[in-house]
């Protein structure tokens, strides 16, 4: 009887810590992996974000492009935006280096160094979005 009741209490902590579990920090399994050249679509609105992940290497030079469809809803046109960090959501902070061009929609740049690069996508209030991921390696002399 006693054996009942320890497992009875462990599995009640232990799906008491499960919603705090699910909720800290990003997930690696809800991390989409690209590589490059990588092309892919979805949909995104509210207060959630898509998270993909690329391997970079110190000295690549990456092409990332997002598209979104312009919609009008009742809260008037839609926006996606995305944001290219080395730290997860919570703690995003955009990569330093790199430029911008045509309205936040498309970023050029060599990486710094060698590591997880995270490519975020939001949308307000919803959209329908491609994002593509091109790389050029520099010439080894």
């Amino acid at each position: 009887m006693r054996n009942v009741r320890q497992a009875c209490i462990a599995w009640l902590a232990l799906l008491a810590l499960l919603p705090v579990s699910l909720h800290a920090g990003e997930h690696p399994d809800r991390a989409r992996i690209l590589h490059a050249p990588s092309t892919v679509s979805g949909t995104i609105g509210g207060e959630a974000h898509d998270t993909y992940v690329y391997a970079g290497r110190k000295g690549e030079h990456l092409l990332v492009r997002l598209e979104w469809r312009a919609e009008n809803g009742p809260d008037g046109a839609n926006v996606a935006e995305l944001t290219l960090s080395t730290a997860g959501f919570n703690a995003a902070a955009p990569l330093a280096s790199g430029t911008w061009s045509e309205g936040g929609r498309q970023w050029k740049g060599t990486l710094q160094r060698t590591g997880k690069i995270y490519l975020y996508v939001v949308a307000h209030p919803s959209a329908q979005y491609t994002l593509s991921l091109r790389r050029k390696v520099p010439a080894r002399h």
